[in-house]
C-alpha cells in the first residue's frame, strides 16, 4: 500500500516539472510553455519562403515591393546574388531569412557549342562541314562555309624501294594534300548568346586549325577565353540588375 502511495506521489511530481506547451497566446510567432511552476515564453524561428520566379523584370519587382515595406518601417533588406546559373534574392531583417526567390538561368544550347570547343577532336573534312552547317552556321557565315566546302583532299599513294647491307625492301607511303586551304582565314569569330532567360552575347574568337596530312579541321577557342568572357557577362548581368532592383547586387551566391 505505502510503495503504491509512493509511486502516484512521483508520477504526480513528474508531471508537474515536465515541458508543457500551453498554447499562443496572441503571438503565432511564439508559444508558452510550463516548466514546473514556471510559465515562459518560447520565440519560434519563421519558416523561410521560397519563391521562383522567370523573368528579370518579376524579380525586380518583388524586390521593389519589399524595398517600399521596408521604407514603411519593415526592419528588412534585399541582396541580389548572380552567378552564371541562377540569380537569388533574399530577404532578411538581419536575424531571420525571411524570403528566398530565386530565377534559374539556362545556359543558351549555341553558348554550350562554343565551350565544348576545347574538348572537340579534330573532325575529317565532310564531317566537319556538315558540323558546321548544323551548329554554326549562323555564327560563321556562308563565306566562311564555302570556303571550307570547297576544299579539296587528296591523298596520294605511292611505292617507295630502300636497299639497306643487300636487302631490298617495298613499302608504300601516304601523302596528303590539300588545295583551296590558303583561302581559309586563321580566326573567325563566333557571337552567341550565354542564356535563354536574359539576353546578353558574347564574341569569341576561334583559332581554324588544319592538320594537311590527315585532313582534319577543328576550330578552338584561346585556353581561358571562354571563361574570361563568361565572367564578363555576369558581371553585366549584375549590373543591369543593380539598375533594376533595390538593395545589393553581388556577383556570387548566398
Amino acid at each position: 500500500m505505502l510503495k503504491d502511495a509512493l509511486e502516484f506521489l512521483t508520477s504526480i511530481s513528474r508531471r508537474s516539472n515536465a515541458v508543457q506547451v500551453i498554447g499562443e497566446l496572441n503571438q503565432p510567432a511564439s508559444k508558452h510553455v510550463r516548466v514546473g511552476d514556471e510559465l515562459r515564453q518560447v520565440w519560434l524561428e519563421p519558416a523561410p519562403r521560397d519563391h521562383t520566379v522567370l523573368t528579370v523584370y518579376d524579380l525586380a519587382e518583388w524586390t521593389n515591393d519589399e524595398a517600399a515595406a521596408s521604407a514603411d518601417g519593415t526592419p528588412a533588406g534585399t541582396v541580389t546574388w548572380v552567378d552564371l546559373n541562377q540569380i537569388v534574392c533574399v530577404l532578411d531583417d538581419g536575424v531571420y531569412r525571411l524570403s528566398r526567390v530565386t530565377m534559374p538561368l539556362t545556359l543558351h544550347p549555341l553558348y554550350l557549342i562554343v565551350e565544348n570547343l576545347q574538348a572537340m577532336a579534330p573532325q575529317p573534312h565532310l564531317l566537319f562541314v556538315a558540323w558546321l552547317r548544323a551548329n554554326l552556321a549562323a555564327q560563321v557565315g556562308p563565306d566562311f562555309i564555302a570556303n571550307v566546302s570547297s576544299i579539296n583532299c587528296r591523298s596520294n599513294s605511292g611505292i617507295e624501294s630502300s636497299s639497306e647491307q643487300g636487302r631490298d625492301s617495298f613499302g608504300k607511303s601516304v601523302s596528303a594534300e590539300l588545295i583551296g586551304a590558303d583561302a581559309l582565314p586563321e580566326t573567325v569569330s563566333v557571337k552567341v548568346p550565354v542564356w535563354l532567360e536574359y539576353e546578353h552575347t558574347i564574341t569569341v574568337p576561334l583559332t581554324v586549325q588544319v592538320d594537311p596530312h590527315e585532313c582534319t579541321f577543328r576550330l578552338q577557342p584561346t585556353p581561358g577565353e571562354v571563361e574570361r568572357r563568361t565572367h564578363e557577362a555576369v558581371r553585366k548581368l549584375r549590373d543591369d540588375l543593380a539598375e533594376l532592383c533595390q538593395g545589393r547586387v553581388l556577383a556570387g551566391r548566398p
